[in-house]
């Protein structure tokens, strides 16, 4: 007997809860996109539901993780948790746990779902999370396991619908995903295909007659996924950020993604008839500005502004909308190398740090392409808001356990500093432009045919008195310059570089969460570093109150805003404007092949 079914799916939300009629959220290609938001995807997903209740046809709404950092609102996340209580609003079957998910911690994120229970009356929506694996010597993620072995996250699905439908749904954390899930210490991920296999088959066993996976992995890996096993009809994509207008099918498997940032809803219907499961139809609904907003779920955005607003950033001096700046051209990412957006931002990095350590300037800045978020468009009169800034530089969360990555300084040598610029040249050519460094008080060239480690050929450092930029000796290892980034990136650094302070100390970062790390490090340490045992983040985070007791960290977002903020008026409208020659990449990085 045959027997039908529409799955909807999201991926990659980023707490983008609020859209608006005149701001432009989303460029794809050369396509500016009005529109978004919750308040949209609720509209479109209860209108499909009523047309299909009609049809006596079941749905299930589904999410391939990352639902949550990337807007002001995830300032709210750890109190009142918008993004996962709205996902129970909107009545979701299952979701799957995404990298940023993880960046508040694995107790941050048990934190957080226990919020969204309290303020449910208990209940929460299905965590799909098959290959999560706990550290039985480490009990820094006892509280997320609690949740797992109490049943809210959950290695499988099993889910009864109209007319003898049984969906078996799995989830997975890719292993990209894991990668760049900075702050997931203790926890790791199974990956193991025969272990993907073995969870397939349990659901099978069950009674399932339709297994889809909830995938945090990027076409690319799912693709793989799809060759490797055998059983998974539907492959829910997430993490690349990919709109897939049509499925990609690899034997038997259907693979489906709906781009970001609550663009689109993905619509996937299927027909079930003895055993087996074949496509009817597939698309991406555009969630843009002709979708009218539901009101009911607006009104609960609105309020979650107003707590943004009135608890975060009107004791600052600041809101949710104030403009900031303006700019009369598209600041943007590109697909490879240095981008006229990485130019503000690390320029910004420089500005600031140097504003609370007057002392001794920042010699060098660096800023990963993938720490870099959302573009600055002209498009609406090129007014930047305070939550544009915050979407630039949305990420992470610092050792005060409030979001945004903390500024830091520290210094290096010159061969150090080239060792740095080599591991991005190289990493970007492997695996994409998230990590290729735009920089800031330096130029260098680079050669990407050369050998490995031997590809960049030149660096220069801007010099202020001249003007102008002089040449540094690359394989000098006695000067020591002064280095900022945010703390990952320090940490990256440190994995390979000793940091050091200003005399050539030098100092440890890493903690007891960063247990990998940390063992990492001591090996470093028995043999360059004898006597260095204590961690000390301290050292290298930028103070940006030394009038209070401790470390009041400098999160970069915070450090944009005050940056922007006093930019030079240039047409008298009072409002600080980006200057004319951040119009274009201003030639920091240089491709010898291009020159």
């Amino acid at each position: 007997m045959k027997q039908n079914l529409t799955i909807l799916h999201t991926n990659d939300i980023h707490s983008h809860l609020r859209g608006s009629n005149t701001q432009v959220f989303f460029t794809n290609g050369d396509e500016n996109y009005l529109g978004g938001g919750i308040s949209r995807i609720a509209t479109k997903i209860k209108e499909i539901r009523r047309e299909k209740r009609a049809q006596s046809e079941p749905t299930l709404l589904l999410d391939s993780g990352d639902f949550m950092v990337g807007t002001l609102y995830e300032l709210l996340t750890e109190k009142f948790s918008p993004e996962l209580t709205l996902i129970n609003t909107l009545k979701y079957d299952a979701i799957t746990l995404g990298n940023h998910e993880l960046e508040f911690s694995p107790s941050g994120l048990a934190k957080i779902i226990e919020a969204v229970r309290v303020n449910g009356g208990g209940l929460t929506v299905p965590i799909i999370c098959s290959n999560i694996q706990f550290n039985h010597f480490n009990s820094t993620a006892d509280d997320l396991k609690r949740l797992y072995e109490g049943g809210v996250i959950r290695p499988y699905l099993i889910k009864s619908l109209l007319r003898g439908i049984r969906i078996g749904i799995i989830g997975l954390l890719g292993e990209n995903a894991e990668e760049v899930a900075f702050s997931k210490s203790p926890l790791t991920f199974n990956h193991d295909k025969n272990f993907i296999q073995e969870m397939v088959n349990t659901v099978k066993n069950k009674g399932a007659n339709l297994v889809i996976c909830l995938s945090h992995s990027g076409v690319a890996e799912d693709e793989k996924l799809a060759h490797s096993t055998t059983g998974i009809n539907v492959i829910i994509s997430g993490h690349d950020h990919r709109a897939l207008f049509e499925p990609v099918i690899i034997k038997d498997t259907i693979i489906v993604e709906a781009g970001a940032l609550t663009k689109y809803l993905g619509e996937l219907e299927l027909s079930i008839n003895e055993g087996k499961v074949f496509l009817r139809r597939y698309g991406l609904i555009p969630i843009d500005s002709a979708v009218k907003e539901d009101a009911g779920v607006r009104a609960v955005i609105d309020r979650y502004t107003a707590l943004v607003d009135s608890e975060i950033l009107n004791p600052v001096g600041l809101s949710f909308s104030k403009p900031i700046a303006k700019t009369s051209f598209d600041l943007v990412k590109l697909p490879h190398g240095e981008s006229n957006l990485g130019d503000l931002v690390a320029d910004a990095m420089r500005a600031e740090i140097d504003l609370y350590q007057p002392e001794h300037p920042v010699d060098f800045v660096f800023e990963a392409t993938g720490f870099i978020g959302e573009d600055i468009l002209k498009q609406g009169g090129g007014i930047i808001t305070v939550s544009d800034i915050f979407q630039v530089l949305p990420l992470g969360i610092g050792p005060d356990k409030k979001p945004g990555y903390p500024l830091v300084s520290f210094y290096l040598n010159a061969w150090e500093i080239k060792s740095i610029l080599e591991m991005s040249v190289l990493l970007s050519s492997l695996k994409g432009r998230d990590y290729f460094l735009q920089v800031s008080g330096f130029r260098f060239w680079y050669n990407p045919q050369g050998e490995i480690f031997k590809k960049v050929e030149r660096i220069e450092k801007w010099d202020p008195i001249s003007q102008s930029y002089l040449p540094i000796d690359i394989s000098n290892t006695t000067i020591l310059y002064k280095i900022g980034c945010n703390l990952q990136i320090a940490k990256f650094i440190a994995q390979a570089i000793i940091l050091k302070d200003s005399r050539g100390k030098p100092i440890n970062i890493f903690t007891p969460l960063d247990s990998k790390h940390l063992m990492d490090f001591t090996i470093q340490q028995d043999k360059y570093l004898p006597g260095l045992t204590k961690p000390d983040e301290d050292k290298i985070l930028v103070n940006a109150n030394s009038h209070t007791s401790g470390v009041q960290e400098l999160k970069q977002w915070r450090a944009f805003i005050h940056y922007l903020s006093n930019l030079s008026d240039l047409d008298g409208d009072s409002i600080p404007d980006i200057p004319p020659e951040y119009a274009k990449p201003q030639g920091r990085i240089l491709n010898i092949q291009d020159v």
